[in-house]
């Protein structure tokens, strides 16, 4: 079963065992389209595979299925429901175009811009520092709460 709107997905950078499903991986068309529909027999509930095998006589288009009639849960599908579908060769403008992340960086960075550091941030990354240094000579903390009051220490000498 080929799942469309899985594969193009990208796994989270910081666990890969997570999709990012902030991608947007189908789109409405604009266009008038007639929609045939499809009433959900008893022995097709909760079955989206079966429908789309019946509809399409294969299981790739599942994803463009529920997105289509806006199902969230396959599970939610039950007898007498009528579905809307498209002809196989109605669907692809609904599906986005996902570049992959290399093709999208090629596109925007120049080839022969050189980067630079800078040497007050590298020596601040180096020594592990949690927020960027303040101009004042001696560091005092940032607010002070003295009973009811509350004072702000601002980063510039008094």
């Amino acid at each position: 079963m080929n799942i469309r709107d899985i594969s193009i997905l990208r796994r989270n950078v910081k666990n890969s065992n997570l999709y990012d499903l902030t991608k947007v991986t189908f789109k409405y068309v604009n266009e008038e389209i007639i929609a045939a529909t499809y009433k959900v027999p008893k022995h097709q509930e909760m079955r989206i595979d079966l429908i789309c095998d019946s509809l399409y006589g294969n299981t790739d288009y599942i994803d463009f299925l529920l997105n289509f009639n806006n199902i969230s849960n396959p599970l939610n599908i039950k007898e007498g429901l009528l579905l809307r579908y498209l002809s196989e060769s109605d669907i692809p403008p609904f599906y986005v175009n996902q570049e992959k992340p290399e093709n999208i960086q090629n596109k925007i960075s120049s080839a022969g811009r050189a980067t630079q550091t800078d040497p007050a941030r590298q020596e601040f990354n180096e020594r592990n520092l949690a927020l960027p240094p303040n101009i004042m000579s001696k560091p005092t903390q940032q607010v002070v709460v003295e009973g009811r009051n509350v004072k702000t220490n601002g980063l510039f000498k008094r």
